[in-house]
C-alpha cells in the first residue's frame, strides 16, 4: 500500500507499510506456488497443442495405410472442352485408352405453340394427362400461370414469348433432359403446336466409344466404360470449329499417392518443429532457464525417440532390408543443430522428388508395400505410435501426463487458497495489534497534553 492512511496518526509510525512488508515477507511461498501454477498451465496448453499436431500426423498416416489408398484411378481427357471423366477403382475401373466422339448433347423437351393473340380466350390443354384450364379471362398468360401453379405437373414449366403486335407463343418445357422426360401434350382447341419450333426427338446425348454408340438422358454417362463416368461439357458442340472427339486415358493415380506422401512428410516435419521448439531451453545471463514449455519432459523424449526409431528402420521383417527403407524412396533426415541446442529443422524429412517419382512409375507396388503394408508399413506403425501417445482409453502418455498436471494444478490451487486465507488472517491480526497500539498511544498523548495544560496553569510555570 502507499499514500496516507488513517493508521499511525497517533504514533506517527508508517503502519500500512510495516503491515504490507510483513505480509509480503510471508507471501514468498505463495509467489512460488503461483510460478509453479503458471508453469503447469503452460505445460497443459503445450500438451494440448502437441495433441493437435499428433492427431494431424495420425490423419496423414491413415491416407497411406492399407491397399485401398493405392488403388486409386485417374481419368484424363485430351479435350476437356468436349468432355471430362472420372474413374473409381471401387467400381472396378481399370487402365485403358479410349477414343471418345460426342455426337449430340442431351436436350430438354420443348413444346412451342402457334402464334396467337395475347388476349385470346383459350380452351383447356392436357399435359401428362392433367387438364389445365386457364383462369381469369382465359388468356395466354392465364394459361401460363395455371400450368406453373399446378402441383401435379412437377418438372414442367411454361413461359410466353411476345412476338409483337399483340401476338405471342406459349412455350412448355420439361425441366429434365432426355427422351425419357418427353411430355405428352394434347390440345384440341385453338392453341396448336408449331412443330418447326418444338423439340421432341433426339433428346438424348449420344457418344461413341471406339466407334460403339452409347446414349444417355443427360450429359453424364456412367459405367459405359466400367467404373468410369464421362461428362459432356455443356455447349461443347456449339463451336463449329471445335473438335468433336478426344482421347480418354484411364490409369493408376500415382499423383494422388505422391500427394499423400508429401502430406505425410509435411505433417511429420510440422510435428518435429513443434517438438524442437517445445523441448528447447536456454540459460540467460541471470542464470534463469528460458525456452520451451515442455523442456525436460520425458513424454517428449519418448515420442521423438519412437517416431525417429520407426523412420530409421526398414518396412520389413528384415531390419537390414535397404530396399524397404525410406532412404531408398528418396527420403533423408536433416541434422540441424545451432550452438549447443537443437536447430528448428532438426529431424525433418526431405524428399528427392525425382527418385520418388521414379519409384512410383517403375516400382509402384513396392512403394505401396513400404508405406501401406498393415504389419510393417511406415504408415501403420507411425499411426499406431501416434495413437498410443494420445489415446486416453489406453493410458496414452500425453493424456496421462496432462491428467497429472491438472491434478497438480488442483493441489496448487488448494494450497494457494489456504495460504491466501492465512495471509489475510495475519494481515488482519497485525492491523488489530497496531490499532491497539494506536489507541494506547492516542490515550497517552491526550493525558500528556492534559498534564501539560495543568502545569501551564500553575503559578510561575513556564
Amino acid at each position: 500500500m502507499s499514500g496516507i492512511s488513517f493508521s499511525g496518526l497517533g504514533s506517527g509510525l508508517p503502519v500500512d507499510e510495516i503491515v504490507q512488508a510483513s505480509v509480503q515477507a510471508r507471501a514468498q511461498p505463495l509467489e512460488r506456488m503461483q510460478v509453479q501454477r503458471a508453469e503447469a498451465d503452460a505445460k497443459i496448453s503445450a500438451y494440448g497443442q502437441l495433441t493437435s499436431k499428433v492427431n494431424a500426423f495420425q490423419s496423414a498416416m491413415s491416407d497411406l495405410t492399407g491397399e485401398n489408398n493405392y488403388n486409386q484411378m485417374r481419368a484424363d481427357s485430351s479435350n476437356e472442352g468436349l468432355f471430362t471423366a472420372s474413374a473409381d477403382y471401387l467400381a472396378n475401373a481399370t487402365s485403358g485408352n479410349y477414343n471418345i466422339e460426342v455426337e449430340s448433347e442431351a436436350q430438354n423437351y420443348r413444346w412451342v405453340s402457334n402464334e396467337i393473340a395475347l388476349d385470346a380466350e383459350l380452351d383447356p390443354i392436357e399435359i401428362e394427362g392433367v387438364e389445365i384450364t386457364p383462369g381469369g379471362d382465359g388468356t395466354l398468360d392465364d394459361l401460363r400461370a395455371a400450368i406453373n401453379a399446378n402441383e401435379d405437373l412437377e418438372g414442367v414449366s411454361a413461359n410466353i414469348v411476345n412476338t409483337g403486335d399483340g401476338q405471342g407463343r406459349l412455350i412448355i418445357n420439361a425441366d429434365e433432359t432426355g427422351q425419357e422426360n418427353e411430355l405428352t401434350i394434347n390440345n384440341s382447341g385453338s392453341l396448336a403446336q408449331d412443330a418447326d419450333l418444338s423439340i421432341e426427338n433426339d433428346l438424348d446425348a449420344v457418344i461413341k466409344i471406339d466407334g460403339i454408340e452409347a446414349t444417355s438422358s443427360s450429359n453424364r454417362f456412367e459405367n459405359v466404360v466400367t467404373g468410369v463416368t464421362i461428362d459432356i461439357t455443356p455447349g461443347a458442340l456449339n463451336d463449329p470449329n471445335a473438335s468433336s472427339s478426344g482421347v480418354l486415358e484411364i490409369d493408376r493415380d500415382t499423383e494422388a499417392v505422391k500427394e499423400n506422401i508429401h502430406a505425410f512428410r509435411d505433417a511429420y516435419n510440422d510435428l518435429m518443429s513443434f517438438l524442437n521448439e517445445a523441448k528447447s531451453a536456454t540459460v540467460n545471463d541471470d542464470g534463469e532457464v528460458e525456452g520451451g514449455a515442455l523442456a525436460g519432459e520425458s513424454v517428449i523424449r519418448s515420442l521423438e525417440g519412437e517416431l525417429r526409431g520407426i523412420i530409421g528402420s526398414a518396412a520389413s521383417s528384415d531390419p537390414n532390408d535397404y530396399d524397404s527403407t525410406l532412404l531408398n524412396l528418396g527420403f533423408k533426415t536433416v541434422v540441424d543443430t545451432t550452438g549447443e541446442g537443437t536447430g528448428p529443422r532438426d529431424g525433418h524429412l526431405e524428399i528427392d522428388d525425382e527418385r520418388l517419382s521414379e519409384m512410383l512409375d517403375n516400382e509402384f507396388d513396392e512403394v505401396a508395400r513400404i508405406f501401406g503394408d498393415e504389419d510393417f508399413g511406415y504408415a501403420s506403425r507411425l499411426e499406431e505410435a501416434a495413437s498410443r501417445m494420445t489415446d486416453s482409453t489406453r493410458d496414452g502418455l500425453i493424456p496421462s501426463r496432462t491428467d497429472g498436471l491438472n491434478a497438480r494444478v488442483d493441489r496448487l490451487e488448494d494450497r494457494m487458497q489456504d495460504t491466501i486465507d492465512r495471509l489475510d488472517s495475519y494481515e488482519e491480526r497485525l492491523y488489530r495489534q497496531f490499532n491497539a497500539i494506536e489507541s494506547v498511544t492516542a490515550n497517552l498523548n491526550t493525558q500528556g497534553q492534559q498534564i501539560q495544560q495543568q502545569f501551564a496553569g500553575l503559578p510561575g510555570y513556564g
